[in-house]
């Protein structure tokens, strides 16, 4: 058994054993509450050990508690599907210990059991082993707390995701990025040919448009593919989870393995857009490489630009207004004075040259040299002044392309 928490999360360990950690979570809005992970005792003969346990454990402290974890029982027949019913005793003791305790259980949204064995066959069992409780306090705090059931391919246990503060999750309009990983998709070179064949005898500018268009919209559909290919794996295999005989077995079996797929899938496509380059191996699930690719857009991401007299401008109309001055003036040309840079620049020539630069240069050797230094020294002044214009104008549309990117979502 293992408790794991992020850097920003204030928890510290009351005490432990084998099947428990207890921990006190430390939370500026709700104040501070306890939480137990629990394991129960497997085997049927130390059911009262377990029970005993839960009632330690309730006076261990008077904070508000929640208790989460696979307790290895049943709190009614309903928890149990199969050919053998659950013993009532057992039932109306594990009740009575959370009557004790004062707990009161948090419904499990999605699939009801937690685990299963022998699926696909006649002798298919489903339970619902792993669940989540708080007492009176607890959920007076956190009354929108939500548990819900994960089905997995991976174990004959499901996890479960305990929310106390559920999050609402805003849509954005992305901009285009062409992804390296449609180079792999079958139906790429079909979908730039009709893009771009069919903007035929328009301006270049136009067709690109279009054909970024089009790219977007049919890469919105790859992009989303793999969540919607697990969901419906995952309702698969609730549907088969429910049958009672062994005749879905084949596909229970084929639908397993195409979950995995996706999921390994998922996690190469997410790794690739964190560049976390580094980690050689993942562990099945997207959420590090997801994160890591978020903070990378956080870091690059344009929040606010200061002004000339000193204002910060944060809507997106005012930074583009912003952006739009900066480079007018940069580009504009504006008569300076030229007197306090020449002061500044050292005499090279004396007063006794002056006269060898006003004489007529007649010959043919000096007009011809004269003519070479000045094409010379003119070609490279050319040449250093377009490389200036360019790579000015390459940090402009640099800085607008990322700006757009990042403040029109």
């Amino acid at each position: 058994m293992a408790v794991f928490w992020k850097d920003g999360s204030n928890c510290r360990v009351l005490n432990y054993s084998r099947n428990f950690i207890n921990m006190i979570v430390e939370d500026r809005e709700a104040g501070d509450w306890r939480l137990t992970c629990y394991y129960g005792f497997p085997k049927c003969v130390c059911r009262r050990d377990a029970w005993d346990l839960l009632r330690e454990l309730r006076d261990m402290s008077s904070l508000p508690w929640c208790i989460i974890g696979d307790f290895n029982d049943l709190l009614s027949q309903q928890d149990k599907a199969g050919i053998h019913p659950h013993p009532n005793w057992l039932c109306m003791g594990f009740r009575e210990v959370v009557d004790d305790c004062a707990l009161s259980d948090i419904k499990l949204h999605g699939h009801p059991f937690t685990r299963i064995k022998s699926p696909g066959t006649d002798r298919v069992l489903e339970e619902r082993l792993d669940m989540a409780m708080g007492n009176s306090e607890w959920l007076q705090g956190f009354p929108e707390v939500k548990l819900t059931n994960l089905l997995t391919s991976h174990s004959d246990h499901t996890p479960i995701l305990l929310d106390i503060i559920p999050t609402v999750r805003s849509r954005y309009n992305y901009s285009f990025k062409f992804e390296n990983s449609w180079l792999l998709e079958d139906d790429i070179e079909e979908v730039v040919m009709d893009s771009w064949v069919g903007t035929i005898g328009l301006e270049l500018g136009d067709r690109v448009v279009n054909c970024s268009t089009k790219w977007q919209s049919w890469g919105r559909r790859k992009r989303v593919r793999f969540k919607e290919e697990i969901n419906q794996c995952v309702r698969i295999l609730e549907d088969l989870c429910a049958q009672p005989n062994g005749m879905m077995r084949t596909q229970y079996i084929a639908t397993c393995e195409k979950h995995a797929r996706l999921l390994v899938q998922e996690e190469a496509f997410w790794k690739q857009r964190a560049k976390m380059l580094w980690l050689k191996e993942g562990d099945m699930n997207t959420k590090f490489f997801h994160t890591s690719a978020v903070a990378r857009g956080k870091v690059k991401k344009v929040s606010k630009l200061r002004t000339d007299d000193g204002r910060t401008a944060a809507l997106q109309e005012d930074m583009c207004n912003v952006a739009q001055s900066c480079f007018e003036q940069l580009f504009s040309a504006n008569a300076g004075v030229h007197e306090l840079l020449l002061d500044l620049m050292s005499q090279c020539i004396s007063m006794d040259d002056k006269p060898f630069f006003r004489c007529n240069q007649t010959s043919p050797r000096a007009q011809m040299v004269l003519t070479r230094h000045f094409i010379k020294d003119f070609g490279m002044c050319v040449v250093m002044i377009f490389f200036r214009l360019w790579f000015l104008g390459w940090i402009a549309v640099t800085f607008l392309q990322t700006l757009q990117k990042q403040i029109f979502v």
